[in-house]
């Protein structure tokens, strides 16, 4: 590693902690320097005890505000910088859906692509539910999987 990018990624490393204000109420959190406003939507959130995902937060940084769940508004700042929070009714159902698609098995976005992409070779309508295929892939055979887990569908 050159000095220059030495300099640079001890300038900024990859966790920054800050101080997130709500009106007077202050907490201090570590978040990813480069994580998405999205990303960290549920650790805000807990900390100022709202409910996620009902409430998300946006935050406001050097006079700017970000409200997007793709922003990056941590990636500049530096250790120990204040961070204003603001909480409103979501208007993004994307944590909605997560928990839905996942479901009681927490099925993964992986399991779901995959899942897809064996649809597109197999033929859709050679392919079974995507539960029953999710358990197969865990443990082999669909005849493997725990009883109890077989039950939620």
């Amino acid at each position: 590693m050159d000095v220059v990018s030495a300099g640079v990624s001890a300038a900024f490393p990859a966790t920054v902690t800050l101080s997130f204000a709500w009106g007077p109420v202050q907490k201090t959190l570590s978040v990813q320097r480069t994580g998405s406003l999205g990303g960290a939507q549920s650790a805000l959130c807990h900390a100022f005890r709202q409910r996620f995902p009902v409430m998300q937060a946006q935050v406001s940084c050097r006079g700017e505000k970000y409200d997007e769940f793709s922003d990056q508004p941590f990636k500049l700042l530096l250790q120990g910088e204040g961070v204003a929070v603001e909480f409103v009714l979501t208007d993004n159902p994307y944590f909605y859906d997560v928990v839905d698609r996942r479901g009681p098995l927490r099925i993964t976005l992986e399991e779901e692509v995959a899942y897809e992409t064996a649809g597109d070779h197999a033929g859709d309508d050679n392919l079974p539910p995507l539960t029953d295929w999710v358990l197969a892939r865990r443990f082999g055979s669909l005849s493997l999987a725990p009883a109890h887990l077989l039950e939620l569908f």
